[in-house]
Formats: C-alpha cells, structure tokens, sequence
C-alpha cells in the first residue's frame, strides 16, 4: 500500500518522521509540519523545531494527536483549580477544558489574586459565567473556601492545579495540592 507523499500532508499534520543524519545514523522526529519546502520540510517537535531536507527522509507517517495531558490530569481531579490568568490568556484552549469539567461534575475553581477584577476580567473576555468558580487568596485561603463550598473536608492531594508560571506551581505542590505548570495541547 503506497505511503502518501510528504508534499501531500497538510500543515499542521502530525507526523513521525525517520530520516537519516550527516553521519549516516537513521534519528526519529514526531511533531507538526509547520513549514515545507521542495527540499525540506520543519517539524515543531517537543524539542523545537526540526529541519529535515526531503532526500534524507526514510520513511513518515501521519500519527494521531497525543492527549493534551493538561486535560487529563485535571479530569482525574476530585477538585480541579486553574490559575484565572492562564485561562484568560489561553481562553482559546481553557474554555472548552472548564465547560468539559463542569459537564463532568468536577468541581472547578478558578484561583486568582485580583479580587473584585477577576469577574470583570471575566466578564470582558466572555467567561462571565464562570465567576461563580473564582477563588481569590493564596493556597490555604483558597482551599479553606473550596472546603467551606463543597461543605465537606477535601485532602490537600485531592485538588489539582495548574498554572503557566512555574513559581506558583511549586508553591501549590509545597501547599500539598497536585499541580501542574499548564502547557496548550499539542
């Protein structure tokens, strides 16, 4: 069965490619297309970019997305917190991950340290329905209101966190929440 040509993926496909190097060893890259070429084509790869010339290539394949394990780790949450700079920032992403989340049950909170602008944050990026999730505080205060809340005891190991700034991830995990530094899918 012939193997679509690499001219004929479309950007933005995911691929696997095996391509032989200046030394003659065969070497892996798994990532998007995101530029092509008749002599080569770049891949964004966990790594960063890789450019491979054409007539190195061995063998490719088209490969599925991998599952933004963003997703996952906060649909294993008991309670699941996401910093409310992040999802603003990537409201792109986040929207549809806090409306899967509430579908789901989970309950969600958005933490942030801007009290009363958080709502109109919100309001002004069209996420106002998600005020009623906002947690304003540091972790205690924040877990403290999600267990008053959910009125009952919820173990600090129970809710999952994340945020793009890595300070405040450590400081949650240290605080005993699972956390992790929020990456957009892949």
């Amino acid at each position: 069965m012939p193997t679509e040509s690499l001219s004929d993926i479309p950007l933005g496909e995911r691929v696997t490619v095996r391509h032989r190097l200046a030394d003659g060893r065969a070497s892996d890259a798994v990532g998007r297309i995101t530029a092509r070429d008749r002599d080569a084509l770049t891949l964004h790869t966990r790594r960063g970019e890789v450019h491979i010339p054409l007539d190195a290539v061995l063998v490719h394949r088209v490969v599925q997305a991998v599952p933004w394990r963003i997703a996952r780790f906060l649909g294993r949450a008991e309670v699941a917190v996401l910093d409310l700079g992040t999802v603003l920032r990537h409201a792109d992403v986040t929207t549809p991950l806090l409306v899967e989340l509430e579908r789901a049950g989970t309950p969600l909170f958005l933490l942030t340290a801007d009290g009363e602008g958080a709502a109109t944050s919100l309001a002004e990026a069209g996420l106002g329905v998600f005020a009623q999730h906002l947690l304003d505080g540091d972790c205690p205060a924040a877990h403290a209101e999600i267990e008053a809340r959910l009125a009952r005891v919820v173990g600090p190991g129970l809710v999952h966190f994340t945020d793009e700034r890595p300070p405040s991830v450590e400081t949650a995990r240290e605080w005993g929440w699972q956390a992790r530094v929020f990456t957009p899918p892949d």
